[in-house]
């Protein structure tokens, strides 16, 4: 596996604070309206079926009809304590997510990288390259296409490509033209055969 070939594409650059910063928040978002959703939908079946089970020997005598227990499901959704009290919860998990962890992931950056990262992606063909310098030295790492066994993650800052041992790894889009964008995710797309890309 040497490096001494050309690579079919070099993509340099400097990614700066904001650039992590904005993709840290990005990422949190996902992981925000995903929880959100996930909560909601656990919270209308649990109701829903605690209900069912309690009006349940009802239904069984007679004395009331599915029908009339289908009318009543509205009032179960009610606003009430509970409901205002996960919607603090909510707003206090947004505040954390999408501020504070940035904030604190941007003044790692910013300690780490006072001057940025510089990156260096260079993709060959049946493998990507990327180095990054910093004050400790220079990192690089080597990661085969047919490695990428999860989706690829293609958002508005990053590509995240994702390995069978659960390695992460962030293409940052701020050092790419909008053509390189372009040809990377080509080049993803047609290079990494296991992929399941995200919308």
């Amino acid at each position: 596996m040497s490096e001494s070939e050309n690579p079919v594409l070099r993509i340099s650059g400097t990614v700066t604070e904001q650039d992590f910063k904005r993709a840290v928040r990005a990422g949190q978002l996902h992981l925000l309206l995903k929880m959100m959703i996930i909560y909601v939908l656990f919270c209308v079946l649990f109701r829903l079926g605690y209900d069912f089970y309690c009006v349940l020997p009802y239904l069984r005598s007679g004395e009331v009809t599915f029908g009339e227990w289908l009318s009543w499901i509205g009032d179960l959704f009610v606003p009430d304590a509970t409901l205002y009290v996960i919607f603090v919860f909510f707003i206090v998990y947004a505040v954390n997510l999408l501020l504070v962890r940035p904030m604190r992931a941007g003044k790692r950056m910013r300690e780490l990288f006072p001057e940025g990262l510089p990156v260096v992606y260079e993709f060959f063909n049946d493998r990507l390259v990327i180095n990054a310098s910093g004050q400790s030295g220079e990192e690089t790492v080597r990661l085969n296409y047919a490695n990428v066994q999860r989706r690829i993650g293609d958002t508005k800052n990053v590509f995240t490509l994702s390995t069978g041992q659960k390695n992460r790894y962030n293409l940052f889009k701020a050092v790419m033209t909008p053509e390189e964008t372009a040809r990377v995710r080509e080049l993803l797309q047609a290079r990494c055969p296991q992929r399941r890309r995200r919308s």
